[in-house]
């Protein structure tokens, strides 16, 4: 008798052991999935990002769009469209909290959301819920008169990573 009361404390010794391996494992386990579930899930940056194509792609952009064959010029602006009623235009007011832009055509400088980008620019580099995302293009700008003429477009996006913000 005293032989088997030994081996099953011996036994209750493992099993207790392995349990003390086993459940903490098991929750760290856990928690690395858990995490890379919400980080592949995750969609705030390709909103963003969908949402800054949405000013190169547009038809109501302020880039050249040619009624005769229903394309977008990427390649030439519009100067009649570089205003901020078409950048409102462009966008939905649920995004006006989340999203900010600065376009840069030569010296002129045209926001939207003007305030949430001024903040964004001061804390992105110091916070992680924010981000700046830089996009330059070389155009060719057209004026009403028929004349054109190169420029660079700077297209600064500001947006927040996370949905606690806004």
């Amino acid at each position: 008798m005293a032989k088997r009361g030994a081996v099953s404390a011996f036994t209750w010794v493992w099993v207790i052991t392995i349990l003390f391996i086993l459940i903490p494992f098991y929750f760290v386990l856990n928690a690395i999935v858990e995490r890379g579930i919400d980080v592949s899930i995750n969609t705030h940056d390709l909103e963003h990002y969908l949402l800054l194509n949405r000013i190169f792609y547009s038809t109501n952009s302020i880039f050249y769009y040619d009624p005769y064959t229903g394309r977008t010029n990427l390649e030439e602006i519009d100067i009649t469209r570089f205003n901020e009623d078409t950048l409102k235009n462009l966008f939905d007011k649920e995004s006006n909290t989340r999203i900010s832009f600065k376009l840069i055509l030569n010296s002129q400088e045209l926001y939207y959301n003007k305030n949430l980008y001024d903040f964004i620019e001061q804390v992105y580099a110091k916070s992680e819920e924010y981000e700046m995302v830089t996009k330059n293009k070389v155009v060719l700008v057209k004026y009403p008169d028929g004349r054109e003429e190169k420029g660079l477009l700077t297209v600064n996006l500001g947006f927040c990573k996370t949905t606690t913000c806004g």
